[in-house]
């Protein structure tokens, strides 16, 4: 599943943008900060007004560094001059804000259907296994659907995740969630854990393996 951000520009929020995006299976994630841009497989610029050329600018000139990450500008009207500039400046393209519902999750697919289908198979394993989406804590497993976690579950998987193809302890992941040392509660961790591959489906247990007597390891 790919994962896209979402820049808010002189704009209350953007909700309805996560919402779309959420529904047409693309994980949203709000960006506030241009260092968040490198984990992305995307990024859409939603201008709320008029007189943000120069930060739709600085957004297109630092993304850049990440020339992976293929970006969409949502315009409240069409001014020509301005979409040349961002073209000039990596712009992949653009829609008007009254269309956006119709023409994103298009322009999305057809953007990512034809650039991944064509990755390499070393590429496409990168994408395979479990994804994160720390916006709305769900895992998402080789692309599917998006499964929700509860606070603990998603907690113990980060941690896992943290430290994929490494064994962690009982006692890490039981002193990391509840801040304290363990003693007898350990058994807290292996009841948190069943709960967790039973919500992954038949997956659970190929990717979140059991270490005899010493605790559990996430391989996927």
């Amino acid at each position: 599943m790919h994962k896209i951000g979402v820049v808010t520009l002189e704009k209350e929020n953007s909700q309805a943008i996560h919402q779309l995006l959420n529904e047409s299976n693309y994980i949203a994630v709000k960006i506030s900060d241009k260092s968040q841009i490198k984990d992305l497989d995307g990024i859409i610029l939603d201008v709320g007004k008029d007189n943000c050329f120069s930060q739709v600018c600085e957004w297109l000139i630092h993304c850049q560094i990440a020339p992976q990450v293929f970006i969409w500008v949502i315009l409240p009207n069409i001014n020509i001059r301005e979409i040349n500039m961002y073209l000039h400046l990596g712009m992949n393209g653009c829609m008007l804000e009254e269309n956006e519902t119709n023409e994103l999750p298009l322009m999305l697919k057809n953007t990512f259907s034809r650039i991944f289908s064509g990755y390499p198979e070393e590429e496409k394993k990168k994408r395979e296994g479990i994804v994160l989406n720390d916006t709305n804590m769900c895992a998402v497993i080789n692309g599917g659907k998006e499964i929700p976690l509860t606070r603990s579950e998603y907690q113990i998987l980060q941690i896992l995740y943290k430290q994929k193809g490494s064994t962690v302890s009982y006692q890490t992941i039981y002193e990391t969630l509840w801040n304290k040392q363990a003693n007898d509660d350990l058994y807290r961790v292996a009841n948190l854990i069943f709960h967790l591959r039973k919500k992954l489906g038949m997956q659970g247990e190929q990717y979140i393996q059991t270490v005899r007597t010493k605790g559990y390891r996430l391989i996927g």
